[in-house]
């Protein structure tokens, strides 16, 4: 029980490992986040663009604040909405995507590079030809030979879109999804000036340190005060919370990962000891024989390494169990991990032997 215990211990910490090693496509480091959402008629297409650019100016005069973008999903924000793109010599041949509508800003503030192509400009308005830049994954699978940037893809029966550049994955929606799966959806960005929308985030990266939330609140009362900023915090929380219960269940296994082996050592030690108490007559008499106190202890110690062995066997067979039905709480390493019961293996060993050789010690 303590090395199935400790097994699965292992493998939410090589999980986690895995996790946490993943890049996420963006810089999170003093980005706060937050979410305005403008109701009301008033706030048609011209108004949306004004206020945006009004909450923007507010934030930018702050020395503190290094940049600003506008979004309608922030990475892990869990606001990234599916549609259906198509191309034009397949019109019939829907691609689903998810979109994201966002400011020139975005990428430089966010630290997501164009590999190809540009990102947005000022210059990409209402009245300009309307154009996308789209991720790693989408241009990978629509278009394998490498010729995406300048290509067009039809928004709608009558729109159609010019792909203007091609920006690395991120991990937009979580954090363990392959973007190169072939089930995954992969991402689209819009310019905001081009389909603004009314519900939005607003990004902002402080310049040494995160921008408080009040501040954040004051740009936008600046702005409209009837508008409540919402859904406040910052990049890193949500980055953090996508490996919490990771963090939390190897804590949890760790912690009864180790008191199952100290139960066991302490356990074994009491049966060895009370055993070799009981054979005290026989130990005496084999040594009064002539037996050698080096063949005492390894006749006492083999006994409680063949009883070790036996539990250490059950044991693997209970962790691989217990491997394949928590195979779904597991990233980047198979249930049945060699590396994982090799080490909690020697480590039970270890301990048994410490266990073992002192009453086989006190024997002789």
């Amino acid at each position: 029980l303590a090395l199935s215990l400790m097994a699965s211990a292992a493998l939410m910490i090589r999980s986690l490992q895995a996790q946490l090693a993943i890049e996420p496509g963006f810089d999170a480091g003093n980005v706060m986040v937050g979410r305005v959402m403008l109701l009301g008629d008033e706030y048609d297409t011209s108004a949306r663009l004004r206020f945006a650019s009004a909450v923007t100016e507010n934030l930018v005069r702050d020395p503190a604040v290094a940049g600003v973008a506008i979004t309608t999903d922030a990475p892990l924000g869990g606001f990234a909405s599916a549609s259906i793109l198509r191309l034009p010599e397949r019109p019939d041949d829907g691609v689903r995507y998810y979109r994201h509508i966002v400011s020139p800003e975005y990428f430089q503030l966010l630290g997501i590079d164009i590999l190809e192509g540009r990102g947005f400009t000022s210059t990409d308005r209402e009245e300009a030809p309307p154009v996308v830049v789209v991720s790693e994954a989408f241009a990978q699978r629509l278009f394998p030979a490498g010729d995406a940037v300048g290509r067009t893809i039809l928004f709608s029966a009558a729109d159609t879109l010019r792909i203007v550049g091609i920006a690395e994955n991120v991990r937009q929606r979580d954090l363990t999804t392959s973007l190169f799966d072939p089930g995954e959806d992969p991402d689209v960005y819009f310019a905001f000036a081009q389909l603004p929308r009314g519900s939005f985030d607003i990004v902002v990266r402080g310049d040494r340190a995160l921008i408080p939330a009040e501040r954040l609140q004051a740009a936008v009362r600046a702005a409209d005060r009837s508008i409540p900023l919402f859904q406040v915090e910052s990049l890193q929380t949500a980055l953090d919370a996508q490996t919490a219960n990771a963090r939390f269940g190897s804590m949890l296994l760790a912690a009864l990962g180790v008191l199952a082996l100290l139960l066991a050592a302490v356990g074994l030690y009491g049966v060895m000891a009370f055993l070799v108490q009981t054979r005290r007559r026989e130990i005496a008499v084999r040594m009064a024989l002539g037996a050698a106190p080096d063949n005492v202890v390894r006749m006492v110690f083999g006994q409680a390494m063949l009883v070790v062995a036996g539990g250490a066997l059950a044991g693997v067979v209970i962790a691989l169990v217990a491997g394949r039905l928590s195979a779904g709480l597991l990233y980047g390493v198979a249930p049945a991990d060699p590396v994982s019961l090799a080490g909690v293996t020697a480590a039970l060993l270890g301990a048994a032997s410490l266990a073992a050789l002192i009453p086989a010690w006190r024997a002789v």
